[in-house]
């Protein structure tokens, strides 16, 4: 159903997207996270081979409030 809305433009799930970033700062962005600078980073990981690029997002609510348990 969210999908569907999403789809359909009428849900903004990119507008959370705070920044895309690579394997390497992904350190740097939980700082950031924790910090409250971003709301979430998108990890992009090229797929062996160098084919298309595949993507993990790391939610900033749950694992801020993991790291401040």
């Amino acid at each position: 159903m969210l999908v569907d809305q999403y789809r359909l433009g009428r849900l903004d799930l990119d507008g959370f997207v705070s920044e895309r970033i690579g394997i390497t700062e992904v350190e740097e962005a939980f700082g950031k996270m924790k910090a409250g600078k971003v709301l979430r980073s998108v990890v992009e990981i090229s797929s062996p081979g160098g084919g298309p690029s595949a993507t993990a997002t790391a939610t900033a609510a749950a694992d801020l409030a993991e790291a401040t348990r």
